[in-house]
């Protein structure tokens, strides 16, 4: 009798991520898209990229070269789902190079991007109404040239290292991103609005959408852009669209017409309800020359004060006139050691500095006293015996009343735009939306932080830097879209979902992340026993509660139950 032969591969999260790439017809999408050249063989590039996100949600690195010895121990995985061979070849970094170069293909992939975003949308029921645009950037470790992609530029993460910039339009509250570009990384914001914009109108014949965006967008050629296409916008208004004195002139004019502030209510997740802004609004007439034309629309000019804000900034001045008072007072200690001030210019300057530092010019006052003391000096050499006059110097500060109080009239006002009407978009939701920033910012959170893992960039050459980019945002769109129906289906039951975390199994949640979930079912494997002629695969590590989560998905068990036999385990 032939002894067994007994082989196990990780399953884990393999088929939760295929099921939600078949739902949405990804595999054929691509296929059809990006059509194979004569010479491609082995599996085709649809099911291709559909291993290669699998690789990438779970095991969370970009690299190429690394999928090749992952899919190894998985092959009967990827076999029996597609119901083909599998070979390392077909995983190859120069074959995966070949999938980015398609991806660059700008037309190609806007005909990808636009069905894929059709498909979703229909499959999962999706209301396309709000739309928030931002940019970011992800650094590399690549070689700047005058007209490639990879250029220094201001950022937020590593200043050192040569960049590009990503703009990304999601669907909003979900946060599943439309549509992506990728241009150099020294380019501006502002000129990346529109070109975003007309990617949305060509994707989708939706009318009406809300663009939803942050002071960059508040251009005026954006706004009369997305005004002049029957579309709407939000966004807040930076000091050189609208500068404070506008806002000081506007909120006196109210203040004056005896109107009352218009408060902004917030339901946190607690149940507490608080007062989070007030404000007021006015509507103006825009006209701008377009083409030799003249282009008007109606639109609201929407002031908030945010009191949390308020209170910082209030916070911050208070604190920082104090220290002023401190460095100032310090001035006129004079100990061993201490620089001595000669002049009444060198005080002056330092007094500047000072207040230049801490920025608060407006707000001090200072008083310098000079004071000349006779000191008699000794014989000395040749120089006979003699009196000179030191002058002392004395500053004392001052905070001017009017001017503090001043200071204090716009601290956490800020001034939003729409052209959307007051009975479609309140100014409660107005503010609100906006402060809603943080979903797009979360998408970016996981595009460069461990999920995706994009930074640093690896890729040298520009085009495969721009298909990388364009991959990742399809993962993205998976996560986006494994948290719709359980979202859904745990609001729809009313009951949290517990059991997620090992340390805590009590601890529950209404809106667990699609990474969270993608982790819980990682210890799956499938148990392959050959005796003979007979082969008897076997599901392990499959709990009651992944049975939970599979229903709450929606997913069906069938997807673990094409690969073997389930033999649930107890915990």
């Amino acid at each position: 009798m032939n002894a067994p032969v007994i082989s196990i591969e990780r399953v884990g999260n393999i088929p939760v991520i295929l099921y939600t790439l078949q739902k949405t017809g990804f595999i054929d999408l691509i296929n059809e898209a990006f059509p194979a050249h004569k010479n491609w063989d082995g599996l085709p590039i649809g099911e291709t990229v559909a291993v290669w996100i699998c690789y990438l949600l779970t095991q969370h690195d970009h690299r190429m070269c690394k999928v090749e010895g992952w899919i190894s121990s998985r092959r009967q995985i990827f076999r029996v789902f597609f119901k083909k061979p599998i070979f390392k070849k077909y995983f190859t970094d120069d074959r995966l190079a070949q999938v980015l170069d398609k991806f660059s293909v700008s037309e190609d992939w806007n005909t990808f991007e636009n069905r894929f975003n059709e498909s979703f949308i229909r499959v999962y029921g999706i209301e396309l109404d709000c739309i928030r645009i931002d940019m970011t950037t992800a650094n590399s470790g690549g070689i700047v040239t005058d007209d490639g992609i990879l250029q220094f530029g201001n950022t937020k993460d590593d200043p050192d290292r040569p960049q590009v910039k990503i703009a990304l339009a999601t669907l909003d509250p979900l946060g599943i991103p439309l549509t992506v570009k990728v241009v150099p990384g020294n380019s501006a914001d502002d000129p990346l609005y529109v070109p975003i914009i007309k990617r949305i109108f060509a994707s989708t014949a939706k009318k009406g959408l809300l663009f939803l965006g942050d002071c960059k967008m508040g251009a005026i050629l954006t706004r009369c852009f997305v005004a002049m296409n029957g579309a709407y916008y939000v966004c807040p208004l930076s000091e050189v669209s609208h500068s404070s004195k506008a806002i000081l002139k506007a909120k006196q004019s109210f203040s004056e017409s005896n109107g009352l502030f218009t408060p902004v209510f917030r339901e946190y997740e607690n149940g507490e309800i608080k007062c989070i802004a007030e404000g007021f609004e006015e509507t103006i007439i825009r006209s701008i020359k377009v083409d030799e034309k003249i282009i008007s629309w109606s639109e609201r000019l929407v002031y908030a004060k945010s009191l949390v804000h308020e209170k910082k900034e209030l916070a911050k001045l208070d604190s920082d006139i104090e220290r002023v008072r401190e460095e100032i007072l310090r001035m006129n200690i004079r100990k061993q050691g201490k620089k001595v001030f000669q002049n009444l210019t060198e005080v002056q300057t330092k007094v500047d500095s000072i207040l230049k530092k801490y920025n608060v010019r407006d707000v001090f006052s200072v008083s310098i006293e000079e004071t000349s003391i006779p000191e008699p000096k000794g014989k000395y050499g040749n120089k006979p015996q003699r009196i000179i006059e030191t002058s002392l110097f004395r500053v004392t500060p001052h905070v001017e009343v009017s001017a503090y109080v001043k200071a204090k009239e716009l601290f956490g006002w800020r001034v939003y735009a729409t052209n959307k009407a007051a009975e479609d978009l309140s100014f409660e939701n107005v503010v609100q939306s906006y402060r809603d920033q943080f979903i797009i910012e979360h998408e970016f959170h996981r595009l460069k932080g461990v999920c995706l893992s994009l930074t640093p960039i690896y890729i040298q050459k520009d085009n495969r830097i721009d298909g990388l980019v364009k991959f990742l945002t399809i993962a993205l769109r998976v996560l986006g879209l494994l948290e719709i129906p359980l979202h859904n289906s745990i609001k729809k039951r009313g009951t949290s979902l517990d059991g997620l975390f090992e340390y805590n199994p009590k601890k529950s949640l209404d809106k667990p992340k699609a990474e969270r979930i993608l982790e819980f079912f990682d210890d799956i494997h499938l148990s392959t026993v050959e005796i003979g002629d007979q082969i008897y695969h076997t599901i392990t590590g499959l709990s009651a509660k992944h049975l939970e989560i599979l229903a709450l998905m929606d997913i069906r068990i069938e997807a673990y139950e094409i690969l073997g036999k389930i033999q649930q385990s107890e915990i």
